[in-house]
C-alpha cells in the first residue's frame, strides 16, 4: 500500500514524468500523461468525461434510451427498486456504481475503478433529470 501512495505523491509532486507508475506488486495504477498543476482528481475526471461523452451513443444510444431499456427488462424479470417500486434508469447507474465500489475494495489503485465511478455518478444524475 505505501509503494501506491508513494506513487501518487511522485506523479502529484511532478517528481516523475512518466506515463505509467507501476508498483512493486505489478498494479498498474493509470497510464495518465503527466501534466504540470494537473491534480489526479482532474484526470479521473477527464477520463470519465471522454469516456460518458464520447461516441458510446452511436454504439448503444443514448443513456436514457439503454438504461431505460435495461431497466425495463429487469423489471420484466421480477426485480424492483426501493419501496418495490419499477427500477428506473438512474437506479441502473446506482447499482453499477456500487458494483465499481465493490471492486475497489478489491483493487483500490485501479484508476479505472474511480473513473468509470465518476462516469455512473454523471450518467446517474442526467438519468434522474430526465426520467420525469
Amino acid at each position: 500500500m505505501d509503494d501506491i501512495k508513494d506513487a501518487y505523491r511522485a506523479l502529484t509532486a511532478g517528481t516523475v514524468s512518466m506515463t505509467q507508475v507501476i508498483t512493486s506488486d505489478g498494479l498498474l495504477l493509470k497510464e495518465f500523461p503527466k501534466e504540470p498543476d494537473v491534480p489526479m482528481r482532474a484526470a479521473v475526471l477527464d477520463d470519465a468525461k471522454q469516456a460518458v461523452c464520447s461516441d458510446r451513443n452511436a454504439e448503444y444510444g443514448e443513456p436514457i434510451d439503454n438504461f431505460g431499456r435495461w431497466a425495463g427488462a429487469c423489471n420484466s424479470l421480477g426485480y424492483r427498486g426501493p419501496g418495490g417500486r419499477d427500477l428506473k434508469p438512474h437506479d441502473l447507474a446506482v447499482i453499477m456504481g456500487l458494483g465499481k465500489l465493490s471492486r475497489s475494495v478489491q483493487s483500490p489503485g485501479k484508476a479505472d475503478t474511480w473513473v468509470d465511478l465518476a462516469g455512473y455518478a454523471a450518467v446517474g444524475y442526467e438519468l434522474v433529470t430526465l426520467e420525469g
